[in-house]
């Protein structure tokens, strides 16, 4: 898939026009989550909007606590059922809670 001309840059592009279209994510209010290396995830809230990220950032496959709320947006790697949260290397997954 990563082979396929203008993959990368479409993707990217699609990232770009998801956080230009939500508020929590260009001007909210950060809150950082507990999370266990190499996961990193924060809350952005604004107004009654609050979005979850989540983002792998180590060379494995990793299986954190799945954060209540619904996916959203871009997957990048990600996978969401019943409760689990899949994150491959570099991974990243949006939830609106």
């Amino acid at each position: 898939m990563w082979l396929r001309a203008g993959f990368v840059r479409h993707s990217y592009r699609a990232i770009l026009a998801f956080r230009r279209a939500q508020p929590a994510l260009r001007s909210g209010e950060t809150e950082c989550l507990e999370t266990h290396e190499p996961v990193l995830a924060f809350r952005r809230t604004h107004g009654a909007e609050r979005l979850t990220c989540v983002f792998n950032l180590g060379s494995g496959s990793v299986t954190p606590p799945a954060p209540a709320g619904s996916p959203i947006g871009p997957v990048l790697a990600a996978k969401t059922g019943k409760g689990a949260l899949k994150l491959d290397p570099n991974a990243a997954r949006l939830l609106r809670a």
